[in-house]
C-alpha cells in the first residue's frame, strides 16, 4: 500500500466511512486482480500492485516490444473485472447508490487519457497501431498534458486538485523516462527475435514500430532490422 492509501483509510476509519472503504477498496482490488491474471495467462512479470487513494498501479517488467493485442487485453481485463465484480454484488443484493456512484467514479476517472490511467494506455496502443514507438510516446504525452488542462476549467476541491498534481508528476516523470523507453524498444529489436508478420521499410530508426518488422533504406542499399541496429551508430 502506498503511504497515503495508509492516511487515507485511517482518515475513513475514524470519521466512520466503513462502507467507503469496503467498496472502494475492493473495487480498486478486483480492477488490478483482472490486469494480473491476463498478465500471468500471457506468462508476463508481475513486479508489484500499488493500492493508491484513488486507485491502483500495476508494474510489469516485461518487453516493451509484447504484441499490441496482448497489452490491449491485460489493460482491457481491469476495467472488465472491477464492472463484472460491480454487477454480482448488484445481483447478489448489495447494490447502493454509494457503491454504484464510486464504481462509476472510479470507472470513469481511470479512463481518461492521462498518464499513468488505464485511458491513456488505450490511446497509447491506438497511437503504436498507427504511429512510430517513439511519436506514440510523444503523443500520449501532449494528450495527457492536454485533459489536465482541460479538467482545470472545472470545479474542484483540494482532493481533485491532489490528484491533477499526482497525475501531472507522473505525465512529467514519463515525458522524461521517454528516451530511456525508445532506447530499451531498440535494444530489445537489437537482441531478441520477435515473431511479426509485417514488414515494412523505413529510413530512420525513429520510424520504428511496434509489432512490425523492419527493413532500412540507405544510400540505395536495403538493410535487415538486426544487422542495421548492429551497424549503425546514430540512434537519431
Amino acid at each position: 500500500m502506498h503511504p497515503l492509501t495508509i492516511l487515507f483509510l485511517f482518515i475513513a476509519f475514524i470519521t466512520g466511512y466503513f462502507k467507503y472503504i469496503i467498496y472502494f477498496m475492493s473495487l480498486i482490488f478486483m480492477h488490478e486482480i483482472g490486469h494480473v491474471t491476463l498478465a500471468l495467462f500471457f506468462h508476463w512479470n508481475v513486479r508489484k500492485v500499488i493500492l493508491l487513494p484513488f486507485g491502483g498501479m500495476t508494474i510489469f517488467e516485461e518487453f516493451v516490444n509484447t504484441p499490441i493485442k496482448e497489452e490491449f487485453l491485460v489493460v482491457l481485463a481491469g476495467p472488465l473485472y472491477q464492472h463484472l465484480f460491480y454487477m454480482l454484488l448488484c445481483f447478489l443484493g448489495y447494490k447502493t447508490p454509494l457503491l454504484t456512484t464510486i464504481h462509476f467514479f472510479l470507472l470513469g476517472f481511470n479512463l481518461l487519457p492521462i498518464y499513468p490511467l488505464d485511458g491513456s494506455k488505450f490511446f497509447l496502443l491506438c497511437f503504436e497501431k498507427c504511429f512510430s514507438f517513439y511519436q506514440s510516446q510523444i503523443l500520449i504525452t501532449i494528450l495527457s498534458c492536454l485533459t489536465i488542462c482541460f479538467l482545470c476549467f472545472f470545479p474542484y476541491n483540494i482532493l481533485f486538485l491532489f490528484l491533477l498534481v499526482f497525475l501531472s508528476y507522473h505525465v512529467f516523470h514519463f515525458y522524461k523516462k521517454i528516451p530511456f523507453l525508445f532506447h530499451k524498444f531498440l535494444l530489445e529489436r537489437k537482441l531478441y527475435s520477435f515473431p511479426f508478420q509485417k514488414k515494412i521499410y523505413i529510413a530512420k530508426v525513429k520510424e520504428m514500430k511496434r509489432d512490425y518488422e523492419h527493413y532500412f533504406i540507405k544510400n540505395g542499399c536495403v538493410y535487415p532490422e538486426k544487422e542495421y541496429l548492429f551497424n549503425q551508430v546514430d540512434m537519431g
